[in-house]
């Protein structure tokens, strides 16, 4: 997709790929996709943010699901990996308070448990996927359409999309 920003620059953006037209000589940031890990476990949650900075997201961390539920919210990211066993506000809670905040969003389960009613119970949640750990990029990569990632034009208020 190309997108055009407010002072001219084009944009091609389709999951962690995004450049600039070499057509524009101003130093612009350039559009990063990004993701919020929600994890208890900190050795886990470590693994999983190198993932996705080794593939150039912009990554939010939280270690509980309370502190994630605010994190997505004020953040919009657009992509969200939650474990589904944490104290306190467990992943099927995440998920219901996420879907009736931020619609649009992307939110992957992730879990040892590999159980068909956890698996049921959090995509009735909510959840758009359920994914087992260990986790690789090969996995989330197959995993949602490889991410291409784009928001909705409400949210997007300084740039247009030009359809070829």
């Amino acid at each position: 997709m190309r997108i055009q920003d407010s002072f001219g620059a084009c944009v091609w953006r389709c999951g962690a790929n995004a450049w600039r037209s070499p057509q524009t000589q101003r130093d612009l940031p350039l559009l990063m996709p990004s993701v919020l890990i929600i994890e208890d476990d900190a050795d886990s949650r470590r693994g999983i943010v190198k993932l996705f900075e080794k593939e150039g997201w912009k990554v939010l961390e939280a270690g509980d699901g309370d502190t994630g539920v605010d994190i997505a919210v004020q953040q919009r990211p657009e992509l969200i990996l939650c474990d589904l066993l944490m104290p306190k506000f467990n992943g099927f809670q995440v998920c219901r308070t996420i879907r009736q905040q931020l619609q649009p969003t992307k939110i992957i389960v992730v879990s040892g448990r590999d159980y068909a009613v956890d698996r049921t119970s959090a995509l009735e949640a909510g959840a758009d996927e359920y994914l087992l750990k260990p986790i690789t990029w090969e996995v989330l990569n197959r995993s949602r359409g490889k991410f291409c990632v784009t928001r909705s034009i409400d949210s997007c208020q300084n740039f247009r999309i030009d359809r070829p």
